[in-house]
């Protein structure tokens, strides 16, 4: 709506949430109570003085309105999506980030002193906010919201990305020339923007951060280190949610017990399973034998353990720590804008957890899980590799999973079946059953050893044991004898091998591994 100044005549919009509060004229300073209606009668509170100039033309006038509050600013309140996706184009967030722009631009801006280019003036106390007068030609309306609120309203100072029009002319002579003033900050406006970056409001976030580029290049070195002091906030918040991650009941620490619980168990199991008891003990192998079964049991039923919580651990919400690291690299965005370079790789939930400090527990704890899921991912590989070899048959490609799934639990390599090591095991087989022996020596010079049968069989890779066995053509039965030979275990069970080999002719089985 618009009134006229009864003293000066002047005409001036105002709003409509302005009716019934004091203002006052800033063309000839009287106060008066601002009307339902233009034509009602004025309650004038203090009258002034009609300048000698045009009022409209030449000193444009404005009226002053005490904001609601005694020295206090209304907050604006905005429901934001998190989702970057629809945040990008929410009206409702784009309003306001403009409002909260227009509200820190007031509270940033380096020019202290009142006057018609200030957003507050000389009376800072009663928090009156100019309106602009409007000039007796017509003029259209106001559209957005951001200029019907008194408390927003402002007029932004000049910096690097002030567009050429916002900027005001200084008035001076020909040849005088325009003193460059320092750029300053008042610390309380420096905690306030501070505040503002600290906010977990996404809009007051990004709202400082356009009041501080709005300010111009000037404001750069105190933009940035207001950033470092964010981001220091922000890693505190990171490593503080990590530590409690770490120690606190989840599917993490659950994992983190399962595991070391089977390491403790699978490192003495596996000692026992690589150790020749009929050379080291052998008036009492058997029992030896009885007690690697049972420890061997043990060391499988906890490695099962520790896979279904990396299962569990693998769905833990971590949302807690990705909301204050999508932060941070807001803040790497801003401080590359302050350097004028490009920004640079961010780092990752494990490093910005270790930069952070005070969680090497959740680091350790994310580590192993790592590790962990390598070590069942490439189990799964290697046992659809082995069930994808259609030339193998039916006991050897389950002879392979035995083998495997036992090895893993003793955080061995799984072996991957190999055609022409196959091919070599499986001739072999072949000529102890129709020659009728039982030896790992072939009978003649092409098939003298395993290392000469695995080279004319076309296998490159280096062979480094066979185990051979007969009476039998299950494969449950031919790994039994093997697991009770120590021999024939530490074989099957060695620390280096990943190649697998398995050939069979009736009731004879021949296994080679590889490296």
């Amino acid at each position: 709506m618009r009134i006229t100044c009864p003293i000066c005549s002047t005409s001036i919009e105002v709003s409509q949430s302005h009716v019934g509060k004091k203002g006052r004229c800033t063309n000839c300073t009287s106060k008066f109570i601002i009307p339902e209606q233009d034509d009602a009668e004025f309650e004038i509170l203090e009258r002034g003085e009609i300048p000698g100039l045009d009022p409209v033309k030449e000193n444009p006038a404005g009226l002053r309105v005490p904001g609601p509050g005694t020295g206090k600013r209304t907050r604006a309140r905005f429901r934001i999506s998190n989702n970057d996706e629809r945040n990008r184009n929410n009206p409702v967030l784009i309003l306001s980030i403009l409002l909260i722009v227009a509200a820190l631009i007031v509270l940033f801006s380096p020019k202290e002193g009142g006057g018609p280019g200030n957003s507050l003036t000389a009376q800072e106390t009663v928090k009156e906010e100019p309106l602009r007068p409007v000039p007796n030609q017509q003029q259209p309306a106001q559209t957005t919201q951001a200029n019907t609120s008194p408390e927003w309203q402002t007029q932004e100072q000049p910096g690097e990305n002030t567009p050429p029009h916002a900027v005001p002319e200084a008035t001076t002579g020909e040849h005088e020339s325009v003193e460059k003033k320092t750029f300053t900050l008042s610390e309380e406006k420096q905690k306030r923007a501070l505040a503002y970056m600290k906010s977990g409001q996404e809009s007051k976030r990004k709202g400082a951060y356009l009041a501080m580029r709005n300010l111009g290049k000037e404001a750069k070195p105190v933009y940035l280190d207001l950033l470092a002091k964010a981001r220091i906030h922000y890693l505190t918040q990171i490593g503080d949610i990590a530590f409690n991650l770490s120690v606190n009941e989840n599917a993490l620490t659950d994992f983190k017990e399962s595991y070391e619980n089977w390491q403790d168990v699978m490192a003495s199991t596996r000692k026992t399973v690589q150790t020749d008891w009929k050379k080291i003990a052998p008036q009492d192998y058997r029992q030896r034998h009885q007690e690697m079964d049972d420890d061997f049991g043990e060391a499988v039923r906890l490695y099962l353990r520790t896979v279904k919580s990396a299962e569990r651990a693998k769905r833990q919400d971590l949302s807690t720590l990705e909301a204050p690291l999508n932060i941070l690299r807001e803040i790497a965005g801003e401080s590359a804008w302050c350097l004028d370079r490009k920004t640079g790789k961010i780092a990752g939930l494990i490093d910005t957890v270790r930069n952070a400090g005070g969680a090497e527990g959740f680091v350790k704890i994310m580590n192993t899980l790592e590790n962990t899921q390598v070590l069942i991912q490439e189990r799964e590989a290697v046992a659809r590799h082995n069930m994808s070899c259609n030339w193998a048959g039916n006991e050897h490609i389950r002879f392979a999973s035995l083998l495997n799934d036992r090895r893993v639990a003793i955080n061995l390599d799984p072996l991957r079946l190999e055609e022409n090591l196959s091919r070599a095991c499986r001739d072999h087989s072949i000529d102890m059953a129709t020659n009728g022996y039982f030896s790992h020596t072939g009978l003649t010079s092409e098939t003298r050893t395993f290392t000469v049968r695995a080279k004319r069989a076309g296998f490159t890779g280096g062979a480094s044991g066979e185990c051979i066995f007969m009476g039998n053509p299950a494969a449950v039965a031919a790994h039994k004898a093997w697991w009770y030979s120590d021999g024939h275990r530490l074989i099957m069970y060695a620390s280096g091998p990943g190649t697998l080999g398995l050939g069979t002719s009736g009731n004879h089985w021949t296994l080679n591994t590889a490296r």
